[in-house]
């Protein structure tokens, strides 16, 4: 099963392996990326309020589009080009 996970960067979160070689990806944004694109910052967005779950278990569809999503994202970060953290932001 796919799921796409958002940790709150207030709550200390554990990770723990159920498979010797697990498949996916995952991404780290600073905070400052949220601040620099969103007025009032990644504490006021709805996916970090505090008492909600922060799992969304995908249907195959768009299990494919979060790795396609994935998969530019490592070949932009390779890329010389000057604005790929835009592209990120957007």
């Amino acid at each position: 099963m796919a799921a796409h996970f958002f940790l709150n960067p207030t709550i200390p979160y554990k990770f723990e392996r159920l498979e010797d070689c697990p498949t996916g990806f995952f991404c780290v944004f600073k905070e400052s990326f949220f601040t620099d694109s969103y007025r009032n910052g990644i504490h006021d967005l709805p996916l970090f309020i505090s008492g909600r779950k922060p799992i969304y278990h995908l249907d195959q569809s768009q299990d494919q589009e979060i790795v396609d999503l994935y998969q530019k994202m490592l070949n932009e970060i390779n890329n010389n080009y000057r604005y790929k953290y835009d592209l990120y932001r957007t």
